[in-house]
């Protein structure tokens, strides 16, 4: 009795919705975007006019191409079992209560049950008068099968104010023509649906416009019953409200795509002549076919002489150009671009990439390197007199010259250190000419090219005798660079 009732209910029209045709030009919304409609179907290998209903929806996919989202689903009831059919696609007919199949929804709004009128006018009708209505958001997925899991990217752009309450977002993994003898005398089966992520019920989201949002994920795939060259991903945004969808997108992951992105955390650098300056890489293979990806750094006009370029791998190993790295679905590669300049200039060096079996997508990225003068840190102590004679007690005064000779500005320390050629009862300071005396080590900046030229080294004995000290400089950002200047003094009575 049950599958006399199903029939009975699929040959009878229930057509659902307002019932009144829009108008050709509809006004939008401000900043909205064009909308994919989702023509939901419910259908069954055991439905002997859904065959119809599955040939209608093929024939408008083939008019409206990416303005569709086609889902198709089989139920657990019916007799015999129909082996497409899962826990989620019974629960996802039960959400819009069907009851006899075939049935369509489009875009959870409209729906057509049964196929007693011409089902493709029928459909064609649904699908393009909700297409005249744009959508308040932008909807995106990319994603990769790698091994037994497909990972996604999905990004959310709500363009436009959302005044629909209960927002979710539907994951759906799709698998195109499965080979299956069905009793209706369909053999090949399309827009499958096999799973539902995060599960029916969706993943709530929550739109605020102006505000993108990024969702990941990884589906565990069936890979004895699943056909993995075959899958596609279908994603929307629906409310759990009123069963509106208010936008979706696709990803046919069965067609080879060949993707890369080419990317450095740093494009500009400064490096002195003759001094190499390493540029950090990544390679990542968006696509969804390994392949192995070159790279070049081809000499141009805006490449002149004078510079050189060495890629290395990971591990530090210089490479021939054009250099090759294999690169799986999802994965990515580091590698090094050494750039030495010969030349005080600024260089623009292009970098070039492409997969070996698409060799026409090139994609480049430009490293500057601007080659400056030879970093020089270096201080010249120079003293009139290095030797002088006082008696005890007698303070003997030695002006200095402190001058930066290198080209960078400095950090520059001066000390007066203790040694074994310093006796005791010898006191020394580090004055300036005025006679204030400062304590020690004495820190100052030095201008490159500039001098210090008002200090002077106090000496002060309190016995007879020679002594000396030794005026000290050392550089801070060169902290293994010191210069010394020795001063002697002799005592008398």
């Amino acid at each position: 009795m049950r599958n006399m009732a199903v029939l009975l209910s699929a040959l009878t029209l229930a057509f659902a919705g307002c019932g009144k045709r829009l108008p050709t030009e509809v006004p939008q919304q401000a900043n909205s975007v064009p909308r994919r409609v989702v023509m939901e179907l419910f259908t069954a290998t055991w439905c002997s006019n859904c065959p119809d209903a599955d040939t209608a929806l093929e024939k408008l996919a083939g008019e409206l191409g990416d303005s569709l989202t086609i889902i198709e689903y089989h139920p657990l009831v019916g007799t015999p079992s129909d082996p497409l059919a899962t826990s989620q696609t019974q629960e996802r007919g039960q959400f819009y209560g069907v009851e006899a199949w075939p049935t369509l929804w489009c875009d959870g709004v409209t729906s057509q049950t049964g196929t007693a009128q011409d089902p493709y006018q029928t459909y064609a009708t649904l699908a393009r008068n909700r297409l005249l209505l744009n959508s308040p958001v932008s909807l995106n997925v990319t994603g990769t099968v790698q091994g037994a899991s497909l990972q996604y990217n999905i990004s959310i752009d709500p363009r436009a104010s959302i005044s629909k309450a209960d927002l979710r977002l539907l994951v759906m993994v799709l698998e195109d023509s499965v080979f299956y003898n069905a009793p209706n005398m369909v053999s090949i089966h399309r827009y499958v649906c096999r799973r539902i992520e995060p599960g029916t019920q969706g993943l709530p989201l929550s739109l605020i416009p102006g505000i993108t949002q990024l969702k990941q994920g990884a589906v565990s795939l069936d890979t004895v019953n699943w056909r993995k060259d075959r899958l596609w991903l279908a994603v929307f945004i629906q409310s759990f409200f009123d069963q509106e969808i208010i936008q979706s997108c696709f990803l046919d992951l069965s067609r080879p795509v060949w993707d890369f992105s080419l990317s450095s955390a740093d494009t500009l650098h400064a490096a002195p002549v003759d001094l190499g300056s390493l540029f950090d890489l990544k390679l990542k293979n968006t696509g969804n076919q390994p392949d192995t990806f070159w790279v070049d750094m081809p000499d141009s006009l805006s490449q002149p002489p004078g510079i050189t370029r060495i890629v290395k791998d990971a591990g530090g190993a210089a490479l021939p150009l054009p250099a090759g790295f294999f690169v799986g679905p999802g994965d990515s590669v580091k590698f090094t671009v050494t750039l030495t300049g010969q030349a005080i200039d600024d260089f623009r060096v292009g970098l070039m990439a492409w997969p070996g079996r698409q060799p026409t997508l090139v994609k480049t990225l430009n490293l500057h390197l601007n080659v400056t003068a030879t970093v020089v840190f270096d201080y010249l102590i120079t003293a009139p007199d290095t030797s002088k004679i006082s008696l005890i007690g007698e303070v003997a005064e030695f002006p200095v010259i402190i001058k930066n000779i290198g080209n960078q500005g400095d950090s520059i320390y001066l000390d007066l250190p203790d040694s074994l050629a310093v006796p005791p009862g010898l006191a020394r300071s580090l004055c300036n000419i005025s006679g204030v005396c400062y304590p020690i080590p004495l820190a100052r900046y030095l201008a490159a090219g500039d001098s210090i030229t008002n200090l002077a080294v106090h000496m002060q004995s309190s016995v007879s005798g020679s002594c000396e000290t030794s005026l000290t400089l050392r550089s801070k950002s060169s902290p293994g660079l010191a210069r010394k200047r020795r001063l002697m003094l002799e005592v008398v009575k």
